[in-house]
């Protein structure tokens, strides 16, 4: 059997995610749900996609909703578990695990202008019981600033630990261990053109690619192994 580059990815993203969840103190691993490309900026967070959830919350110390249709936040706050996403958040709010929710992932909002009023306002009435269960609903920057910790410790969330302090301009913070497709894509968008890899830093073939795509030279560095 042939081994194409996806299924190396697919494989490698499977054992990390084993392994991940497994190793205590590894760091706190949130779920996102909801189809949409960003994914919180949050250092020493590790995150499941929607597709990994299988009723489970437990491997989960918290949900973040990227973008949800108006019938699946109806149904997060009406207590319905009939998809997926719906589902995370219930199991979530009944542990007692905190559930953010990116305001520009509310589709009614859009409409905003044109909407018959009444019918508007009760979709922001489940926006409102939502709030009051707890769950936080902010735009996306304030959810990654509230992830990161800059503003306080938010109740029911680990302590993520603060980011490095800033190198020299042009200089990158190594990275170590194995880089697959979807941590590239992350670290494409914030290292500055330049990725410097520590000692035993290992790229899938996908992952290569995505950096040659974006333009992102590599690196090797001298430090210390990880």
């Amino acid at each position: 059997m042939n081994v194409t580059p996806e299924m190396l990815e697919e494989i490698t993203r499977r054992v990390l995610a084993a392994l991940t969840a497994e190793t205590p103190g590894a760091g706190p691993r949130g779920l996102l749900v909801g189809e949409s490309a960003w994914t919180p900026s949050a250092a020493g967070c590790i995150w499941a996609e929607e597709g990994e959830y299988r009723g489970d919350i437990a491997p989960y110390t918290m949900v973040v909703c990227r973008r949800v249709s108006s019938a699946q936040f109806c149904d997060m706050a009406l207590g319905r578990d009939t998809t997926p996403a719906a589902c995370a958040v219930s199991r979530a709010l009944l542990a007692g695990k905190p559930v953010y929710l990116a305001a520009e992932g509310l589709p009614h909002r859009a409409s905003r202008a044109a909407a018959n009023p009444r019918y508007y306002a009760m979709l922001e009435d489940y926006v409102t019981r939502l709030t009051q269960f707890g769950v936080q609903v902010a735009p996306r920057a304030e959810l990654e600033r509230l992830l990161c910790g800059q503003s306080g410790k938010v109740p029911g969330v680990p302590e993520i630990p603060a980011a490095a302090p800033k190198r020299a301009a042009g200089e990158t913070e190594a990275f170590c261990g194995v880089l697959t497709a979807e941590e590239a894509r992350r670290l494409a968008k914030v290292c500055g053109g330049t990725l410097r890899l520590g000692p035993g830093a290992i790229l899938t073939p996908l992952a290569r690619d995505v950096l040659r795509e974006k333009g992102v030279a590599l690196t090797r560095g001298e430090e210390a192994p990880c």
